[in-house]
């Protein structure tokens, strides 16, 4: 009885030496939103919070039902002027965050259902690949907001 009770510590103590799940890598995404298309249009932005926990992750696509498609976009100054163009992904490092924002990276919906309004929320299913090559998807709700409120 005494051997199996020290067992059962010495394993315990094992486990919380090598880590437990809440040591696990993982990715987090917070403060999501779309604005509203305005009138007529059916294109819209959008952003995120994206934070890195234990490993480097990759953002590389975003499916929803709101829009056909979802497009990770940059903007950049080039001779002058402000461009945006589409990239394959996004990275973020290993206990870092990375936003994602109107004038900057962002999200391109298009396609977009015609009858979001502002209020509503939409459901965003991101895909990212974290540095082993390993592959999480993250369910998460995006806020629809007015233009300007972004």
């Amino acid at each position: 009885m005494i051997r199996s009770t020290v067992f059962a510590a010495l394993g315990t103590l094992i486990l919380t030496a090598c880590g437990g799940p809440e040591d696990a890598p993982s990715v987090e995404v917070a403060d999501a939103y779309m604005v509203a298309p305005s009138g007529g249009r059916d294109i819209a932005g959008g952003g995120l919070t994206i934070t890195a926990n234990g490993a480097d992750y990759t953002l590389t696509g975003v499916e929803t039902s709101a829009a056909e498609t979802v497009e990770l976009h940059t903007m950049a100054m080039e001779d002058g002027v402000m461009r945006m163009r589409k990239v394959e992904a996004f990275e973020v490092d290993a206990g870092g965050t990375r936003k994602l924002e109107s004038g900057g990276d962002h999200l391109m919906f298009f396609g977009v259902d015609s009858e979001i309004a502002p209020g509503d929320s939409v459901e965003l299913l991101m895909d990212f690949e974290s540095e082993d090559g390993s592959t999480t998807t993250v369910n998460i709700r995006a806020d629809v907001r007015a233009l300007g409120e972004d």
